[in-house]
Formats: structure tokens, sequence, C-alpha cells
């Protein structure tokens, strides 16, 4: 090549070597744009899935299955049992988890021994909104010696979980043991759950005001103030 040829050759290559450059740079950078934007994407589709779940309250949720027609006559037989349908529990569909014949015998205890629902606040406390709570009172069985002698019987709270309330059958089921063991049970519901009123705020409170709300059905069912649990507890 002549001289004139071989830098104009050279010019050629180094422009091409440039090209290339300048377009591997663009589709790194495209790529990299594309990954940032999917990863905020992701970022914020379990932003809103954590917020809906963690922290919005759904009533179709914490209200499920609170009718207003419900005691402990009728209660046992429409509750939602796992494997069965609503108050049809059977051992076909409920072994090996447990026996229809524990259902009946819940039945026949919550009829024989009813309850009631029982309205209380929540503990006071400066920061905190006071919303009044609904539980169901569920009285033990008690020995007629016991009765005769005047001795107070002991008292418990139950509390329900994340998305759930009084009327839910692991609640329902502790309640029903505690009572044959001879324990009075204060099933308690946060605020916005079941029967107890809504909070002006309207959002799940774990770590913040659903302690208050366990205080105050525990204050309720120690001091009585309204008479409703049998008198006061022993301080």
């Amino acid at each position: 090549l002549t001289g004139a040829a071989a830098a104009a050759a050279g010019g050629c290559c180094a422009c091409s070597r440039r090209r290339a450059a300048a377009w591997c740079g663009g589709s790194c950078c495209f790529l990299v744009a594309v990954g940032l934007a999917g990863w905020f994407a992701f970022v914020h589709y379990l932003t809103g899935l954590a917020i809906k779940r963690m922290l919005i309250i759904e009533e179709d949720t914490t209200r499920r299955f609170c009718r207003s027609d419900l005691d402990m006559s009728n209660i046992t037989r429409n509750l939602w049992w796992p494997g069965c349908k609503f108050g049809a529990a059977d051992d076909q569909c409920s072994q090996p988890c447990y026996s229809a014949k524990l259902i009946a015998e819940m039945d026949a205890f919550n009829k024989a021994h009813p309850g009631k629902l029982v309205s209380y606040p929540s503990r006071a406390r400066p920061g905190y909104e006071t919303v009044l709570l609904t539980g169901w009172w569920l009285p033990a069985t008690r020995a007629p010696s016991a009765a005769a002698a005047g001795a107070p019987t002991p008292r418990v709270v139950l509390q329900h979980g994340f998305q759930s309330n009084s009327n839910e059958f692991r609640q329902q089921m502790l309640a029903y043991s505690m009572r044959s063991l001879g324990f009075d049970v204060l099933l308690n519901n946060f605020r916005d759950h079941c029967y107890s009123d809504n909070s002006s705020t309207h959002i799940y409170e774990w770590g913040h005001a659903y302690p208050y709300d366990l205080l105050g059905a525990w204050d309720a069912a120690r001091t009585d103030p309204t008479g409703e649990f049998g008198g006061p507890l022993p301080a």
C-alpha cells in the first residue's frame, strides 16, 4: 500500500474500533438501565404487597364469621373446621387432626355453659387512641364446693393472632379447653376486628396499639368495673 492508502486504512480501522466501543458502551448502559428498572419495579411490587398484607385492614378477613346471631348455643356448628364444611364435621373430613366426637362434646359444653359478648375500653395511654373492644366472656364450670366457699375462679384472657378473630376455630377450641379445666375466659378482639369498634387509623397495629388492647381486656377481667365477670379478682 502507498502511504496514503495505508493511512486511510488505518483511519478506517480506528473509526471502526471507536464505533464498536461506542456500541458496546451503549449496550452496557442499556442493560444496566433495564436491570435497574426491573429491580426497582420488583422492590415496588414487594413493598406494595407487604403494605397490603401487613398494614391495610381487610374487613373480609378481620370480621370473618362475626355474625350478630351467633352465641354459645350455635357457634360451634357455625365455625369453619379445617377439611370440613361449616357445621358438618365428621371423622371422614376431620381425621387425623381432630375427631367429630370432640366437636360434639364442645358443642354440648357450650350449650350447657353459655357465655356472652361484653365490651370494655383498651387501656388508656398518651399518644394511643382508646377504642371500645368487644369479646366473649366465657365462664368456667365451678365445682359446688368452690362455689359454696366463695373461692374466685381463675381468669385468663385469650388473644387471637394476625388476620384472625374470636370466632375462629382455634380460639374457640382453646377457650373450650380452658373452661373445661376450670378457667374463666375472656376471648378478646383487637380493635378493627370482629365485634370491636374501628380505630381512626384502621390499620394493623402490631407493636403499637394492640398491646394496649390486650391490657385493656386484662384490666376488665381483673377489676370487673361493670360487674360483668363476677367481681374483681384479689390484688
